[in-house]
């Protein structure tokens, strides 16, 4: 397991800890790649995304 990972368990973790309840929408702000970057499947925040609705 890389440090990535382990931030965004850790990131996921915190934001589920927060959550009152089910059926809560959870909004990502200014949503940005890497310059030259076009593939989405790339970013950690799609992946904190995935692991969030999963998690939930």
């Amino acid at each position: 397991m890389d440090s990535n990972d382990i931030r965004k368990e850790f990131i996921v973790f915190k934001i589920i800890l927060k959550l009152p309840s089910e059926g809560i929408t959870i909004g990502t702000y200014r949503l940005i790649m890497k310059s030259g970057s076009n593939n989405f499947r790339d970013s950690s925040i799609i992946d904190v995304q995935e692991m969030c609705s999963i998690g939930n």
